[in-house]
């Protein structure tokens, strides 16, 4: 069993964890996202057209194609 004090240091780690990922979203789509950040960053998967529809990504494609724009 968890005590209180190992489930308080969690709930923090995750809580800070979260907050670096919607801040880093943040840092590189804002102005893109179709949604706030906080509705996107509950858990919930998306598919890449939906991923791209919601400004989360700016394009589907396959690994190759990512490595050649990287190069462009």
């Amino acid at each position: 069993p968890m005590t209180d004090e190992e489930r308080a240091f969690l709930n923090d780690l995750l809580a800070g964890t979260h907050k670096q990922f919607m801040d880093d979203i943040m840092a590189v789509r804002k102005g893109r996202l179709k949604k706030d950040i906080t509705e996107l960053a509950q858990g919930q998967i998306f598919h890449g057209y939906e991923a791209r529809e919601l400004g989360l990504m700016d394009d589907v494609g396959s690994l190759w194609q990512a490595g050649r724009k990287i190069h462009e």
